[in-house]
């Protein structure tokens, strides 16, 4: 639990169940928190959130709210004193405020109905809320030149996957890559392996980064928990990326809306040329070091195991309510 005094910041236009969700979430993490409700008025002025806040959170003193005055965007919003961390589901309201206090990106509640946008199409249409499409994803073989690495590769994991490609003779997964600029987001020792032979193109799987859907940590919880080590954003991911300040191996942990499943493509459709040095790719590191990474990288995947094994246990209970009220009113 962080002891320091939290703002979550947001225009709730308007405020829903989603909201409601997120910030009993976060009050658990931060004993001390304002909900913070900047200035709009597309469907009610920030009083009248408020007050409908004020109502749903009374039983809850260490929930507090309050109207943020001014325009983030603008420079002119003030927060209230003594405020440490600011909490947003924003990244642009979070690049104001980084320097100035600790950040932190708050994830959405997904639900139907649980989005603001969604919601102010159905007031405005009058048309039901529709649900959320299937996120469908696109395969495509790239030119390699076009690709920009985000992170610098182990040596002896590089070695380790050039022996199982080449037993394969063929690359099983794709590499994950944003659309716009090319960044690899998944997939750096397989990129920096085809780039070391000389290939010429690579299997991708191309996603829009922007899309809230898809967000970024540095530790394998933080898929579903974010905490005080939770200190990496897309901004600096792109940043990084297009400056060629890579990353040191295995910092980043990107989430997607879709499972990472194989696409094989042989190497002989990727047009093999001259080989290139990867030198700048490589980090300078001793196998020990390696060895180190790989069984702190399990660690994560147990401890994110074990937070799975909790939600199990609390829809196993909540099941296990549900077929008991069954019963009851079947009797």
């Amino acid at each position: 639990m962080n002891s320091s005094k939290a703002i979550f910041l947001g225009k709730f236009q308007p405020p829903h169940l989603g909201h409601v969700r997120t910030i009993l979430r976060l009050k658990d993490a931060y004993p001390d928190l304002t909900v913070g409700i900047t200035e709009d008025t597309r469907i009610m002025p920030a009083e009248e959130v408020k007050k409908i806040f004020d109502e749903v959170f009374r039983d809850f003193d260490t929930i507090s709210t309050t109207i943020v005055k001014g325009v983030v965007e603008e420079g002119s919003a003030t927060l209230p004193e003594g405020v440490e961390v600011v909490l947003s589901g924003n990244e642009k309201v979070l690049d104001y405020f980084r320097g100035k206090y600790e950040t932190v990106y708050v994830p959405r509640t997904e639900g139907l109905g649980y989005s603001g946008t969604e919601i102010r199409e159905a007031i405005g249409m009058k048309k039901q809320i529709p649900l959320r499409k299937e996120y469908r994803v696109e395969r495509k073989i790239v030119e390699i030149g076009t690709l920009r690495p985000l992170e610098r590769v182990l040596p002896t994991h590089l070695l380790n996957i050039a022996k199982m490609i080449e037993k394969d003779r063929e690359v099983r997964k794709p590499l994950i890559v944003d659309r716009r600029h090319g960044i690899v987001l998944d997939g750096s020792h397989r990129y920096a392996y085809l780039m070391q032979q000389g290939y010429r193109l690579a299997p991708a799987v191309l996603v829009d980064y922007e899309d809230e859907a898809i967000f970024v940590g540095n530790h394998l919880k933080h898929r579903f928990l974010k905490d005080q080590n939770f200190r990496i954003s897309k901004k600096e991911v792109v940043r990084r990326a297009l400056s060629g300040d890579l990353f040191p191996p295995r910092t980043t942990r990107h989430f997607f809306p879709f499972r990472k499943e194989d696409w094989p493509v042989a190497l002989e459709k990727l047009e093999r040329g001259e080989k290139r040095s990867i030198d700048g790719l490589i980090e300078p590191c001793s196998l020990e070091t390696e060895l180190e990474l790989d069984r702190g990288y399990i660690e994560e995947i147990d401890e994110e195991i074990e937070i799975i094994r909790e939600y199990l246990k609390e829809e196993k209970e909540t099941r296990e309510y549900l077929l008991r009220q069954l019963r009851m009113m079947e009797q």
